[in-house]
C-alpha cells in the first residue's frame, strides 16, 4: 500500500482564492512526472489530508484531472490515475498537427522579428536544460517554442493548441524518461524549423513541425503499444503535406 503522504507535498496556500488551481497543478505535475504511477488508486480523504485542503477544492481539481485523462472516478471516494491510452495518443497528435498548421500559417504569414526572439529565447533555454524532455522547466520553454509560432492565431484556437500541448505532455515525459529516443534528435528538429522560419520557408516548417509531433507519438507508440496503427497521426500528416504541396505548385 502506498503511503500518500511520502509522495504528495503538503502545500502552503499564499492565496486561498487559488487552492483549486495550486492543488490541480501539483497533483497534475506528480502525474506528469511518475511520481503518481498509472493504476495507482488514491483515496481521496487521505489526499485530502495529505494536501492540507478541504474536500471541496479538491473534488473541483480532480474533476479537471479527469477532463483531461488523467484520473478515472472510482467509488466510495477513490480515484485512479489513468493508465496510458493508444487511441488518446493518436487522436491527440492528430489534432494537434492540424490546429498547428493552421496556427502557423495564420502568425507566419507576416515575418515579426519578436516572434523569432521569443523562440530564440526559448530554444536556448530548452538546449541548455540538463533534463531535456523530462523537466517542467523544459516543457515550459517547448510550450513557448512552439506558441511564438502560433501566437498571432484566434484565441480559441490557441486555447486548443494549449490544451492539446498540456495532454501531450505527460506521454512526451514517458518517451523521454525511457530509452528509445536521444533527446538529441528532437533538439535537432527544434533548430531546424527555426532555420526553416528565419529563411521564412513557411510551408517547409510548418511540415517540420508536424514530422516532429508525430515522430513523437509514433515512436512511443511502437514502444508501449507496437500493435496499434496510427491512424490519425498518420492521416493528419498526409493531409498537411498534401495541403501544402499543392500551394506550392500554385506559387
Amino acid at each position: 500500500m502506498v503511503a500518500i503522504d511520502r509522495i504528495v507535498p503538503r502545500l502552503e496556500l499564499e492565496d486561498p482564492r487559488r487552492t483549486t488551481e495550486t492543488v490541480h497543478s501539483t497533483l497534475r505535475e506528480l502525474i506528469y512526472s511518475g511520481e503518481l504511477p498509472a493504476g495507482l488508486i488514491i483515496s481521496q480523504v487521505e489526499l485530502s489530508e495529505a494536501l492540507g485542503v478541504s474536500r471541496t477544492p479538491l473534488r473541483e481539481a480532480i474533476r479537471m484531472l479527469q477532463e483531461e485523462g488523467l484520473i478515472d472516478a472510482q467509488a466510495n471516494r477513490r480515484c485512479r490515475i489513468a493508465g496510458f491510452d493508444a487511441t488518446d495518443v493518436d487522436s491527440t497528435c492528430g489534432s494537434r498537427i492540424m490546429l498547428e498548421a493552421l496556427g502557423m500559417s495564420l502568425t507566419l504569414a507576416h515575418h515579426d522579428e519578436e516572434i523569432l526572439k521569443a523562440a530564440l529565447d526559448a530554444l536556448e533555454e530548452m538546449e541548455a536544460d540538463e533534463h531535456p524532455g523530462v523537466s517542467s522547466a523544459w516543457h515550459a520553454a517547448h510550450h513557448r517554442f512552439h506558441n511564438s509560432f502560433t501566437s498571432h492565431a484566434p484565441g480559441a484556437l490557441r486555447d486548443q493548441l494549449s490544451a492539446g500541448a498540456e495532454r501531450a505532455e505527460r506521454y512526451v515525459r514517458q518517451l523521454a524518461q525511457g530509452v528509445l529516443m536521444g533527446w538529441s534528435h528532437g533538439r535537432e528538429e527544434h533548430r531546424r524549423i527555426y532555420s526553416l522560419i528565419t529563411e521564412r520557408r513557411v510551408n517547409e516548417a510548418i511540415v517540420a513541425t508536424c514530422q516532429h509531433y508525430a515522430r513523437t507519438a509514433v515512436t512511443l507508440l511502437a514502444d508501449v503499444s507496437p500493435e496499434f496503427e496510427p491512424a490519425a497521426t498518420r492521416s493528419a500528416i498526409r493531409l498537411v503535406s498534401r495541403s501544402l504541396d499543392a500551394e506550392l505548385a500554385r506559387v
